[in-house]
């Protein structure tokens, strides 16, 4: 006997494992011995944190269901105007541009635009005298680079430190927690429903939250960092009354 075969989708939406990678790629940072292989993972968490930022945007103009002209037109916008629309088109509170959590994000979503367009930087220098040292020439320098102001890291990502990755979620964390509490305030099943990857069958909605996401997300609460705190889904013992495990 045939068994009915039941259509559905699978919507995938990565912005935990934004949140999962950016995570991850700083702790392996910290492990590594010699700092160009920490500044390779440095490099990933930050852009993972940035890249974090556009999925909720891109997820809020997607959750509204406009109309595709009018869709097109908001993504071009910039990433947090694309936060202010929704807010604006939805009856949310305004998002304060002047607030300290959303002037930290604005930097780093700059960071990003920055590093995925590279320019030439020209940055000073001093130069100490050279000595020989028997089998080499050692020449001392100090180069000073300039720092985004508000979040604290460097306009080059030459001198990214796992500080930096660090302070990148630290903002992160502060920004959702305002995001979600202060002008989104979604439930948890509209967080499910906008954010997080699920299967849609019928009328039946089933997330998916992958184990390693949850193992990579609190791995970085003992750095002081606890996306938790505005995500409790990601906790361990969390869990939405249909939540399902993908397998693949």
């Amino acid at each position: 006997m045939t068994k009915e075969l039941i259509e559905g989708n699978f919507r995938h939406l990565p912005f935990f494992e934004f949140l999962a990678d950016a995570s991850y790629q700083h702790i392996v940072a910290t492990k590594c011995d010699d700092r160009y292989s920490a500044s390779r993972h440095v490099r990933a968490s930050i852009m993972a944190s940035a890249l974090s930022v556009e999925c909720i945007a891109n997820s809020l103009i997607n959750y509204m269901q406009l109309p595709k002209k009018t869709a097109d037109d908001i993504d071009k916008l910039p990433i947090l105007s694309k936060i202010d629309t929704f807010t604006l088109l939805s009856d949310k509170t305004y998002m304060d541009r002047g607030d300290d959590r959303v002037a930290k994000i604005t930097e780093l979503i700059q960071i990003r635009n920055a590093y995925v367009h590279p320019k030439e930087q020209v940055m000073k220098v001093e130069v100490g005298e050279m000595k020989d040292m028997g089998t080499e020439w050692h020449m001392p320098m100090e180069v000073t680079g300039k720092d985004w102001p508000a979040i604290g890291i460097p306009r080059s990502a030459k001198f990214w430190t796992v500080n930096h990755s660090l302070s990148a979620m630290q903002a992160l964390q502060r920004f959702y927690k305002y995001l979600f509490s202060r002008v989104l305030k979604f439930s948890e099943d509209e967080i499910f429903k906008v954010f997080i990857e699920h299967f849609e069958v019928r009328s039946v909605m089933v997330p998916v939250i992958d184990p390693e996401l949850r193992r990579d997300v609190q791995a970085l609460i003992s750095s002081g960092v606890d996306f938790t705190q505005v995500f409790p889904m990601l906790k361990e013992t969390s869990r939405h009354k249909n939540q399902g495990v993908l397998k693949v």
